[in-house]
């Protein structure tokens, strides 16, 4: 995330302060020591000498967007039929996974015509109940797939999660309640609504016990002893907002954003047990469990952590996906991803190690007489190397902690401008999908700070137009983001 902050003066004259996942050190002597880092010259190649195997690769895709409008935001795959349902912007979609090299668009639905997204679905054997974050939930009779009838629709603001148990349906609301539904009919009978919750997003079940990842409260746990009358019976906070939770055996595992993937023991199924956190890439939004493998979806990339031991368990690999990777679902080898206009689906070799190369910054500001420090982490499961790098600028220099990073080890790349316009970046490594990776510079003669930043105008919602010029004096903070 980066924070851009204008100070703007009488005199057209900004101060600009920048946060990036990088390092900075103003006492940085990048020949000898940076901090308590020792440095040593990076080899001024970007050639790669070797590259480990790779052990998450891509089998197949089909770009959704050839046949509908669609952005896909969640899916479930149908072992049995092997059939994949997805849904998202353009409704409720269908694919044919029967050859997982080339999968294929069947058909699409657009419930009760909502043109909005539908965000979760819940598969059964012959129906597909969906929610809507405005509509509420429905349910599709899909004995026949590709004729899928719509039945029964029941109106609830905020609908989100849910988890289906025998003929009992549990729906979270954003609004902050759980709502338990009978579905043996037709029809949803609602029974029961409990209050107590902020931000539910995902919730999963067992014999004894509800499990809601609240994205303000953490991990909720409700008791359901009375299917129709739960109740909740503790709330742990955990590492940070719970976006999504599975369940393997006696085992928990909640996405917690930015901090990763917290793992509980739950053989208490009341009083989970914390045992470890599990940091990732990027920040993890979906899971799904294959046997020894915990999927995850980082909307950057797909990661898989062995979980053979839960309480050890660690980030295998990593496998950038093609746009953002926003779900997965994950059965007998096979991960099936909702890649915004893609269906990806994807392969695991257990048996190849491998090192995998993050670079906590892609682009680079570099302040006058300070060299910046980047971070270089290594997510793969054996010892990576960084060859070489080379810059297409004379005026910039590169320098290292260290040319191997063991697994899950960070070092620091010292990023050191003369003067000059900016430039680009080349690191080589032994990465077996990414060997040669790019960091942007932009120096200070390009944009020195203390410059005047460029008039410009917007228009809000209401027609109003405003100007940069007329705030001259007073502090601006440009806040860029989407909604959907």
């Amino acid at each position: 995330m980066i924070w851009l902050f204008l100070g703007c003066s009488t005199e057209h004259v900004y101060d600009i302060s920048i946060q990036t996942d990088l390092y900075q050190n103003e006492e940085t002597e990048t020949t000898e020591e940076t901090g308590t880092e020792s440095f040593e010259s990076l080899p001024e190649n970007c050639s790669v000498q070797y590259q480990d195997n790779d052990p998450v690769q891509k089998v197949g895709s089909v770009f959704v967007q050839d046949h509908l409008f669609a952005e896909l935001l969640n899916l479930s795959y149908d072992p049995v039929r092997e059939l994949v349902w997805g849904v998202g912007q353009g409704g409720i979609m269908l694919f044919d996974v029967s050859n997982p090299a080339q999968p294929e668009y069947r058909t699409a639905y657009s419930p009760q015509g909502w043109h909005e997204r539908v965000y979760q679905l819940q598969l059964s054997t012959d129906r597909l109940y969906v929610t809507h974050r405005n509509n509420g939930i429905l349910y599709y009779d899909i004995s026949d797939p590709e004729n899928a009838q719509a039945k029964s629709i029941f109106q609830m603001e905020g609908a989100s999660g849910m988890t289906l148990d025998g003929d009992y349906m549990y729906v979270t609301s954003l609004k902050g309640t759980l709502h338990v539904f009978d579905v043996s009919g037709n029809e949803f009978v609602e029974s029961t609504e409990i209050s107590g919750f902020d931000s539910p997003w995902r919730i999963v079940h067992n014999d004894e016990a509800l499990y809601v990842a609240d994205n303000s409260y953490g991990l909720v746990v409700v008791n359901k002893a009375d299917p129709l009358n739960p109740n909740i019976s503790t709330t742990i906070e955990g590492s940070g907002g719970a976006q999504d939770v599975v369940i393997q055996e006696n085992y928990l595992y909640i996405a917690t954003g930015g901090l990763g993937v917290d793992i509980y023991d739950i053989s208490a199924p009341l009083s989970p047990t914390f045992l470890r956190n599990v940091p990732t890439s990027y920040s993890a939004l979906e899971l799904a469990v294959d046997e020894d493998t915990l999927w995850v979806a980082s909307q950057q990339d797909l990661i898989a952590i062995d979980i053979q031991n839960p309480e050890n368990a660690f980030v295998h690999n990593t496998e950038e996906t093609t746009q953002w990777a926003m779900a997965v679902d994950a059965h007998d080898g096979k991960v099936f991803v909702a890649d915004w206009g893609y269906l990806s689906i994807f392969e695991r070799d257990e048996a190849i190690d491998a090192g995998d190369l993050h670079l906590a910054s892609t682009q680079v500001f570099i302040p006058d007489d300070s060299p910046a420090i980047v971070a270089l982490r290594n997510y793969g499961n054996k010892e990576l190397t960084v060859f070489g790098g080379n810059a297409n600028s004379a005026d910039i220099s590169l320098q290292i902690s260290s040319q191997t990073i063991p697994p899950g080890e960070t070092v620091q790349l010292a990023i050191e401008q003369n003067g000059g316009e900016g430039g680009q970046i080349c690191i080589a490594s032994s990465d077996p999908d990414t060997s040669t990776q790019y960091i942007d510079i932009v120096g200070p003669e390009q944009y020195p700070i203390g410059s005047t930043a460029p008039d410009f105008s917007l228009t809000s919602l209401e027609g109003d137009v405003y100007r940069l010029n007329d705030y001259y004096g007073q502090y601006v903070v440009l806040v860029y983001f989407a909604t959907w």
